[in-house]
């Protein structure tokens, strides 16, 4: 009985669905100049598994950015 009535208040009242703000293109250069100042640090300093785990993630988020993936589709 209870599950009955749980189940008629969810069809009534549905939960919002929680949506994530888009990113706008100032937080976007804002993010590609800090990943680029980490990249040009990396590579000063002979740290080859950071320079190459920001390249990845500028790719990711200019990749994500412009083709509008979400972050799911990224990530799989």
């Amino acid at each position: 009985m209870a599950r009955q009535v749980l189940k008629g208040i969810r069809v009534l009242h549905p939960a919002m669905e929680k949506r994530a703000r888009p990113l706008v293109l100032v937080q976007l250069e804002e993010v590609d100049s800090w990943l680029q100042r980490a990249i040009n640090e990396a590579r000063s300093h002979g740290n080859q598994p950071c320079l190459l785990r920001h390249g990845r993630d500028r790719s990711l988020v200019m990749l994500g950015f412009w083709r509008g993936f979400r972050s799911h589709e990224l990530s799989d």
